[in-house]
């Protein structure tokens, strides 16, 4: 049962956890949404979804080695912040980085939404904090077998948020062209760069709090 509850724990927890557009794979999904490339966009998210998966099972599997090492969790945090907003700087100065052609190879978009969710940093630090908490609760064990199904949660939570995100945006394809696409690009990009400026001055501020 507790193997259970792990799975439905990371799997809502990520599900609304994506919701908001506040990452590079999200950006790179809608983008390959509204621009009618749906097929592409939904493996860039599962690629995605298997690397948020991957950390979440580490992180629960490694938590009290993570808990005793505070320091992970801050240089994760920073390094993170700094390549989200990174990004959002240069969607907002070059949004057509992301209007590329179409790939007739899936394999290319899974592995361009591995590679991206693998490089991001934060998600550490994001996963961390939420194990730490359920585990305050006691609502998540420290075994393997909990930690996998949390994770399998996480990448199931993950990519449904996304394919559901994708097939809204798809009907958005016919408004979102030209220069109103390259507007929604540099919207996302704003975004991203205030969420990385956010994230940053949050955690030097926390970091420099007293124990």
């Amino acid at each position: 049962m507790n193997l259970v509850v792990a799975a439905v724990l990371g799997t809502v927890i990520a599900f609304f956890g994506s919701v908001p557009v506040a990452g590079p794979l999200a950006v790179l999904v809608l983008e390959r949404a509204v621009s009618g490339r749906r097929r592409e966009g939904l493996f860039v998210a599962f690629g995605g979804a298997l690397a948020e998966a991957v950390v979440a099972f580490v992180v629960a599997l490694l938590f009290p080695l993570l808990l005793l090492s505070p320091t992970v969790v801050m240089v994760s945090r920073i390094a993170g912040a700094a390549i989200v907003g990174t990004i959002g700087l240069v969607l907002l100065v070059h949004p057509e980085v992301v209007q590329r052609p179409p790939t007739a190879r899936p394999g290319g978009s899974f592995l361009t939404g591995l590679v991206l969710s693998s490089a991001n940093p934060t998600l550490v630090a994001t996963w961390t904090v939420v194990v730490a908490t359920l585990n305050s609760h006691g609502l998540l064990g420290r075994s393997a077998a909990a930690a996998a199904f949390f994770g399998l949660g996480v990448g199931i939570g993950v990519a449904g948020w996304f394919s559901v995100a994708v097939l809204v945006s798809g009907k958005a394809q016919d408004y979102v062209r030209g220069r109103r696409r390259t507007l929604v690009i540099r919207a996302l990009g704003i975004i991203l760069l205030c969420a990385g400026g956010y994230l940053l001055i949050r955690s030097i501020h926390e970091g420099t709090l007293p124990a």
